[in-house]
Order: C-alpha cells, then structure tokens, then sequence
C-alpha cells in the first residue's frame, strides 16, 4: 500500500506566495449571442418541445462543490498598489533564499498592512519551511484572524496539528477549509488521510478520497496514482467491513 503518511509535501513557495496576496478574484460573464431572430415557428416549437422532454442530471456532490463559491477569493477587499509593490520585493527575496531579508519586509508589511491575510499566511509558511513550527502556527492563526476564510492556512495549520497529535483540531481546520472552498482537492485529501489513518473512520474517508478524485477531474487534472491507490485500499477495507457487519448481524438475527 502506498504510505500516505508521505502525500504532504512542501511546494514551492513561489506558488504559495503569489496566491496568498489574492484577495479577490475577476469573474468575467459570457454574453451569449441572440441567434438568428428569423428562425421559423415551426424550429421554435420544436426546440421547446426538446426542452421540456430533455432530463437533466442531477449534479454530483462533486460538482456541486465545483460550482460553489470560493469565499476567500472573492473576499471583497483592496489591496494598496503600495503593498502589492511590498510585497514583489518580498517575494523576490525568498525566491533569492534571502530568507532573513523577506522576513524583515513581511514583518514590516504586517505593521503597515496588518488586515492582509497573505503576509501572515507567508511568514507561516518561511516558519514551517525552517521547521519553527510554533511561530507557523500563531501566523497561521493570525491569518485566519484576518481572514476566515483563508483555507490555505487552515489547511497548513491542520497539517501541524496532525503532526503534533491534535487530530480533533486537525479535523476542524480541514473541515473549515473546505468550508471556506468546498472546490479545494487538497483539502478533501488532507482530510481524508486524516480520517483513514489517524482517526480509523474508513467510510468517512472513502467520501473525501472520491470527492478529491472528481474535483481533481473538474479541475482538468488528472488524479494521481497515489490517490486512486488510496481509494482501491479503502474500498476494500469497507467492503470487508460491511460483510462483517452483515455476518454479525445474521448471527445476531439467529
């Protein structure tokens, strides 16, 4: 079986840091064109007819959370030209592994600019990075002071919280990231992992292993062996123990 123990892995920062000053998101809306207005009775009447006898499908639970709001995204809060300008600068830093040189600007940004989630999330994540895992958890926690909603330091904090043996409160963080972006495959894996090894509720888990399947498939990506590793594991392991139950209970019923 493939250690899952291992999934969790520290990308680049570059990464990390451009999405974290993201406060918002542009949404644009497609104008469909009028069609052709001199099109017959006869093709209008048959469209409808096709319409009300179309069934439609209902939507997945996936796809449900696929369409749903990213609440962090779409948090409606101006960034100063002069913090994103800022923040540039300490971006170049880490990217330059001028690590002393970033810290000292994104704390300075932290005075200036205290109410910008992404700044704190930053420095949680140069801490985790340097394995100071007490300050990464109080600037994550200053991050979802800011902000709520931000789910990747949520999903960050979860994952020190479960390295320290604090299941319950890694379970929380997860759930409140996916809250925040029921769309976030990471997090639907993170707490499924959680789920599976750590707090042995295999059904539970085989709902959020699916669920990050799907979403990794809406999202154009296709899922990874590892994942799919995952759920032939577990589906075994809850077949098992259904036929278990149902032995149990036919003894019971005997």
């Amino acid at each position: 079986m493939v250690n899952k123990m291992l999934f969790i892995k520290w990308r680049t920062l570059t990464t990390l840091l451009a999405m974290s000053i993201m406060l918002s998101a542009c949404q644009t809306t497609d104008t469909p064109e009028s069609g052709d207005i001199t099109a017959s009775n006869e093709t209008a009447q048959g469209t409808e007819a096709a319409q009300q006898t179309a069934v439609v499908a209902p939507l997945t639970a996936g796809q449900k959370m696929f369409n749903s709001d990213n609440r962090y995204l779409n948090t409606k809060q101006v960034v100063p030209v002069q913090a994103k300008a800022q923040f540039e600068i300490a971006l170049a830093a880490v990217n330059a592994k001028d690590t002393q040189r970033a810290i000292l600007l994104l704390n300075k940004m932290t005075t200036t600019f205290p109410t910008l989630s992404g700044t704190w999330l930053t420095l949680g994540d140069i801490a985790r990075e340097g394995e100071d895992y007490g300050s990464a958890t109080k600037y994550y926690l200053q991050a979802i002071a800011v902000n709520a909603d931000n789910y990747f330091a949520r999903n960050r904090l979860a994952g020190i919280y479960r390295q320290q043996g604090l299941f319950s409160q890694a379970k929380e963080q997860y759930s409140q990231a996916i809250a925040s972006w029921p769309g976030f495959v990471s997090g639907h894996k993170n707490l499924a992992i959680l789920l599976d090894l750590y707090l042995g509720d295999k059904r539970a888990a085989l709902v959020q292993y699916k669920l990050a399947k799907e979403l990794a498939q809406l999202h154009g990506k296709e899922p990874d062996r590892q994942l799919k590793g995952w759920i032939a594991d577990v589906s075994r392991q809850v077949a098992q123990m259904i036929k278990r139950e149902k032995q149990a209970k036919g003894q019971d019923n005997g």
